[in-house]
């Protein structure tokens, strides 16, 4: 039924431990790698194309239905030894499970969108990873990313989404300036998140139909050059004495208030 591996010289895992070290592997085998049970059953359930799947045996016996389906839907399947799958793992105890996947491709058609963030220049996949989750529960439409962000399909970002990076369309753009003025142009109103005290609060703006809500770098924020090309600037209101947010907490703050006029 399926194939045993059990040497680290094996080429499927020297390639498997390349998709998972390096995004430009990543990026022009157009492939990536993601790891645990539960994310790996995800990915089956939301059709990601699967093109391998290394398991234990310890974990087939215990979901041996699942990891069945799983391996019926993949191209490869390989049963191998715990050494071999730390070899192909993430994470400091291996989950028994690695499925090598299809990039998933995403159109960007504005008439199926209504609630969109943009995320310019953000570096941390802890960060992305959350934020994409919290798209996903608070019913945003679409994600649009730039090019020079953290690569979405970095495992750490993806074990962070917990599956929500299967749930959302995600854009990356390679001009997003370019980007920006096409939202404008399909009646989008651009929202530029910002440290600014004549900023409008983000509890005080005047709820359009058509949202696109602007997160820059942890660090820097968004480039003057994307804030000048947005149609408002906003702003989190702060009472205590910290002087900013965490990108992730900012963005999941920014996301509740444009989206809860809809729960």
């Amino acid at each position: 039924m399926f194939n045993k591996i059990s040497s680290k010289e094996n080429v499927n895992i020297k390639e498997t431990v390349k998709l998972l070290k390096d995004s430009n592997i990543r990026k022009k085998k157009e492939l990536f790698v993601i790891e645990g049970f539960r994310i790996c059953l995800d990915a089956l359930l939301n059709n990601v194309s699967i093109k391998k799947v290394f398991f234990t045996e310890e974990i087939y016996c215990k979901h041996k239905n699942d990891i069945l389906n799983i391996i019926n839907k993949s191209t490869y399947s390989y049963c191998v030894t715990d050494k071999i799958m730390s070899l192909i793992s993430d994470t400091s105890t291996h989950q028994g499970i690695v499925c090598v996947c299809k990039i998933i491709k995403n159109d960007f058609n504005f008439n199926n969108f209504n609630k969109i963030v943009v995320l310019e220049n953000i570096q941390n996949p802890i960060n992305l990873g959350t934020i994409l989750r919290t798209c996903d529960a608070m019913g945003i439409n679409a994600i649009l990313i730039s090019e020079n962000s953290c690569d979405v399909y970095n495992p750490k970002v993806l074990r962070g989404s917990m599956g929500s990076a299967f749930h959302l369309p995600i854009i990356k753009t390679t001009n997003l300036a370019e980007s920006l003025i096409k939202l404008k142009n399909n009646d989008f109103e651009t929202y530029a998140m910002i440290l600014d005290n004549e900023a409008i609060p983000i509890n005080k703006l005047t709820k359009k139909d058509k949202i696109a809500i602007l997160i820059g770098n942890e660090g820097n924020g968004l480039k003057s050059e994307t804030i000048n090309l947005c149609t408002q600037k906003i702003t989190i209101p702060m009472k205590g004495k910290s002087e900013s947010l965490n990108a992730a907490v900012a963005a999941s703050i920014a996301i509740w208030e444009i989206t809860q006029d809809e729960m």
